[in-house]
């Protein structure tokens, strides 16, 4: 008889973008819909005016942070954008406001007391994308408030762990 498992990990492994990256409790989600294109997971959510229950992903301006799309198994990924994981149109999904969540860097990560900013504007050259992540503070990021980075990365592009303390 095989024996039971008694343990589980708080820190998962290696991962991939948008993937809860602890099995904390103290994780908080809201249920929120996407109201103006297809979303992805692991990028920045942005509140509709006065409405918590609806969000957009950057698309050229700055806006209230609401959190970072947490991924999902919810939609066939052919009806979000070929190459990307995400949500279609008025699709509801999981908006992580406090926890760990898996994203992209767009720089290296090597002092994890530097701020979190995220793209709200001009994407360069791939890993830069509307909603990701970085260290610069630019007229193109925007201060993620209440956010620190967790995991230092070698090289742009790469997996990192942001942790989130929003109310």
């Amino acid at each position: 008889m095989a024996m039971p498992q008694l343990t589980y990990p708080q820190d998962m492994g290696l991962s991939f973008e948008g993937a809860p990256a602890d099995g904390s409790q103290d994780s908080f989600r809201i249920s929120a819909t996407n109201t103006a294109a297809a979303s992805f997971f692991g990028r920045a959510c942005l509140a509709v005016t006065g409405d918590g229950d609806q969000f957009v992903q950057p698309t050229g301006s700055a806006g209230v942070f609401l959190g970072i799309l947490q991924h999902s198994h919810a939609v066939e990924q052919s009806q979000v954008v070929a190459g990307e994981a995400g949500l279609p149109v008025n699709h509801p999904g999981a908006v992580v406001r406090r926890g760990r969540i898996w994203v992209v860097a767009e720089t290296v990560i090597s002092d994890l007391t530097d701020g979190v900013f995220y793209r709200h504007t001009t994407p360069g050259a791939s890993p830069e994308f509307l909603g990701r992540f970085s260290t610069t503070d630019d007229a193109n990021t925007t201060a993620v408030p209440q956010a620190r980075w967790v995991r230092v990365t070698s090289a742009t592009g790469e997996l990192t762990i942001i942790e989130l303390n929003l109310p």
